[in-house]
């Protein structure tokens, strides 16, 4: 029988027998459906594309110990679990980015300088101005409007 003829559940136990014909064509049917759904999510090709890419190493290595119900389930769970931790890591870089302004304030301007209101925020909009602008935008909002 021809592998592209196999259901999932039969792909899926050779996959288990470290079948690579069976890995390449779950990969073939995937690809590109986790790819959508990471990239409806983070909105950069790359990323989308790393991620998805991520699932499938990851799938590969652990072969032989995962457990797998229904492969179409698991893998829109794992593409979901990849998008989770890729948005934590661009918060946690934002929050990052953010101490590391206020640090650079702190330390290119001492308290005696900050006299007005406007030199701080000039020293602010500086230290903005060397950020990517959505990451500026994203911090003028938070800390400015609420």
């Amino acid at each position: 029988m021809n592998i592209k003829q196999l259901h999932d559940e039969q792909l899926v136990t050779l996959f288990h027998q470290g079948s690579m014909a069976s890995f390449e064509e779950i990969y073939q049917r995937y690809w590109y459906k986790l790819f959508k759904m990471a990239y409806h999510q983070v909105n950069v090709q790359e990323d989308a594309e790393e991620l998805v890419q991520d699932i499938f190493m990851s799938l590969w290595k652990r072969r032989s110990i995962v457990i797998i119900k229904q492969l179409d389930l698991y893998l829109m769970l794992a593409v979901k679990n990849q998008i989770y931790k890729y948005i934590k890591s661009k918060i946690s870089l934002q929050k990052y980015r953010e101490y590391i302004i206020f640090q650079d304030i702190y330390q290119n301007h001492h308290t005696d300088d900050f006299v007005s209101f406007h030199e701080l925020m000039d020293a602010t909009e500086a230290a903005l101005g060397r950020l990517p602008e959505k990451s500026a935008e994203v911090f003028r909002r938070s800390r400015f409007h609420n």
